[in-house]
């Protein structure tokens, strides 16, 4: 197909180019305030061409370069700007985009493919281009290779028929571009990288960019946005017609405005924003001994529902690698998308801008979202939501969800235990209309955990072992074999959870090897008093004031402790291991106080984290020492005990391995006292059985 004849400059900039007018004056602003471009680096923008016919572009509504203040490096956006159009093989109008698109990209005197990027800007597009199109960009840009772009697509249950129509599109369009020669699939993947599609609500009445377009450009506007808004609409409207080049001291002149660096206060707080998710995220580990287990179909499942849906839960079991799959996906993207991160228990605070304030944010939510107005996708990681349910407060996470509904483009990845996803969706997701999607994400495969056996030699051990090897299916638990097996630790075959438990406390957590100084008993408390603290403070990070600073170091060696030094904190380095440290210092308070309740359950305390912890440790006692039994019969008919352990001790009865066995075992326990045991069973399985 050839590209579109050259038209006058006048032609092309003027007859119905309200929208496009609009597209090339918010890309002007991002240039004026300095604020990042979608599909360009994090580097200003320097100058935007317009209608660059002329200059041998043929994506030419605009050429918009920015350049790496330091280095000089450049990189350009090719803008193409079509209000309305169909993604689709007999489009012409997407056939002139694409043959435009491929002349510039096989054109090395204008077009680096490591650098460069070309985009079609268009309206509001149908929810089936939204759906299917970008995520195959998204593949593309994900991809090693061809082959693992094309094998994403054809994978049966994964690419669906949507997308490979779509895909078949781009290539029969590209052929028409390229004079009806078939392109090698090498070539297709190479542009299907560089292409992007950015959709716009300019012309909407409704629309949430213009507002938000105005909101960033209100510091150089001495409070008057609109009048500013318009004045640079007629100078983009003039330059169009005379397919012109605008620059930021050139506005600056036209304008009358003082040369001087637009929205400061913005920049801090985004990078206030992004230190505190890189904390979060340098504390996720993806890689056991050195040895990264690929999950390719995990990330590309999450690759496509973040297209589907704007909240995403994955839900599964402590330690099954949620928050290394959010990592692994999170990693592909380049440093130009934005992506932010927040544990649960940061949302504990009366609204959303409290939130917001506490990790040192200056400006306004309102402020913040301005700067990202024409970022097409913005990620925000919730880590440990399951911790929603023990907060003081949830108002602050009802804000974030009705924040979601008014805006577009954000995605919100959370990241929870499975025992509370059915809670949080119930009482959260579904009552605010939140649309999102579910990934269940499973252990390792039993092949998967016999390669990492293979590869790492101090793990070789467990790969016959049939009691541990279900156990190493779990992703934590196999990197916690591996460093309890590093120092030389040697389990039998015979050897089961209880012994690998003991092991990891002994020659991971403690570190009985180096006993210098009474190091191991020190680290071991100084651990289990962090997480206690943690448990009970409901803070991420909990004062280390007290705590032996020798055994906070060594632990900080050894991965087992993050700490923050500017704040003086610290927190456990993986919550699993946090909850085997809860669950040790509840067993203690047990043989402390010989098993009875009341002295029990007041050293133990009331604290959500201490509820759920008192569950944990109950369902691994019910496993592995049968004289519980008898703490739970005398509990249950206890008339003194608080009904909240009794429903807790039923609850773990219930949702147990084997519920039956345990209420043959309470047989008489559960009709004493006239039944009232019996009847809140009763109760709790009813509501069990509608919740499951």
């Amino acid at each position: 197909m050839e590209v579109k004849k050259q038209s006058n400059p006048f032609s092309t900039g003027g007859g119905g180019t309200n929208f496009e007018t609009e597209i090339q004056t918010a890309f002007v602003a991002l240039m004026l305030t300095k604020t990042p471009a979608p599909a360009l680096p994090l580097w200003p923008i320097k100058k935007i061409k317009l209608q660059g016919k002329y200059d041998g572009y043929e994506t030419d509504d605009f050429i918009a370069i920015a350049k790496h203040s330091k280095t000089k490096c450049e990189s350009k956006l090719f803008a193409q700007i079509k209000h309305a159009i169909a993604i689709t093989k007999n489009d012409e109008t997407f056939g002139e985009v694409i043959a435009a698109a491929w002349a510039d990209f096989q054109n090395s005197a204008i077009f680096n493919p490591e650098s460069d990027s070309i985009a079609l800007i268009t309206g509001p597009l149908s929810a089936t281009d939204i759906a299917n199109v970008r995520p195959l960009l998204e593949w593309a840009r994900h991809s090693e290779d061809s082959a693992d772009f094309l094998k994403k697509v054809n994978t049966p249950g994964f690419g669906s028929e949507a997308k490979k129509t779509k895909l078949e599109a781009f290539r029969e369009q590209l052929q028409k571009a390229n004079e009806g020669n078939e392109i090698s699939d090498d070539e297709f993947w190479r542009f299907m990288k560089c292409f992007h599609l950015l959709p716009y609500d300019l012309d909407v009445d409704s629309g949430v960019t213009f507002p938000l377009l105005l909101a960033m450009l209100n510091e150089l506007a001495n409070g008057d946005p609109e009048a500013l808004w318009t004045k640079l609409v007629s100078v983009v409207r003039s330059a169009n017609q005379n397919a012109g080049t605008l620059s930021p001291n050139l506005l600056q002149t036209e304008l009358g405005i003082e040369s001087h660096n637009p929205n400061q206060l913005w920049f801090k707080d985004i990078e206030k924003l992004k230190v505190h998710g890189d904390y979060i995220f340098e504390g996720i580990r993806t890689d056991i001994g050195g040895i990264t287990v690929e999950r390719n179909d995990a990330i590309s499942e999450l690759q496509s529902v973040c297209e589907e849906a704007n909240f995403i839960f994955i839900e599964g079991e402590r330690g099954c690698g949620k928050s290394s799959l959010v990592r692994q996906f999170i990693n592909a993207f380049d440093e130009a998308t934005p992506v932010y991160c927040l544990r649960a228990e940061d949302l504990d605070q009366p609204h959303l801008d409290a939130v917001f304030t506490s990790i040192g944010i200056e400006g306004s939510l309102r402020d913040l979202e301005a700067g990202l107005a024409l970022m097409p996708r913005r990620f925000l990681v919730i880590e440990s939501l399951e911790k929603l349910l023990e907060l003081r407060y949830t108002t602050a996470f009802t804000d974030l969800l009705g924040l979601l509904k008014k805006q577009t483009g954000w995605t919100v990845i959370a990241s929870g235990r499975d025992y509370a996803h059915q809670q949080i969706v119930s009482n959260f997701l579904v009552p605010h209309g939140i649309h999102f999607k579910s990934l269940k994400l499973s252990g390792f495969t039993d092949e998967e955990v016999d390669s990492l056996c293979d590869q790492l030699e101090p793990m070789q051990q467990f790969k016959a072992n049939t009691k541990l090897k279900p156990l190493l299916r779990n992703p934590f638990m196999a990197d916690l074999a591996f460093r309890a097996s590093s120092t030389g630790s040697r389990l039998t075959s015979e050897d089961g959870e209880q012994a690998f438990r003991s092991m990891v406390w002994r020659d991971v957590i403690s570190k009985e090897t180096c006993r210098q100084n009474g190091l191991p008993l020190k680290r071991k408390q100084a651990f289990m008093d962090i997480s206690v603290r943690r448990a009970k403070n409901m803070t991420y990070g909990v004062s280390i004031d007290g705590l032996d600073s020798e055994a906070l170091m060594a632990l900080e060696d050894d991965h087992l402790i993050r700490r923050d030094i500017d704040n003086a904190t610290a927190s456990p380095a993986h919550d699993v291991l946090e909850d085997w440290a809860l669950e040790k210092f509840i067993d203690e308070a047990y043989r402390e106080t010989s098993g009875c309740s009341d002295k029990f359950f007041a050293a133990v305390g009331s604290e959500p984290a201490m509820n759920r912890a008192f569950r944990m440790w109950l369902a691994y006692k019910f496993k592995f020492d049968s004289s519980i039994w008898e703490f739970i019969s005398n509990l249950l008919v206890n008339t003194t005990s608080a009904g909240l352990w009794k429903d807790e001790a039923i609850s773990v009865l219930l949702l147990g391995e084997n519920p039956y066995e345990s209420l043959v075992k309470l047989k008489k326990t559960l009709f004493a006292n006239e039944g009232g045991t019996f009847k809140t069973l009763l109760l709790y399985f009813t509501y069990l059985s509608k919740n499951a």
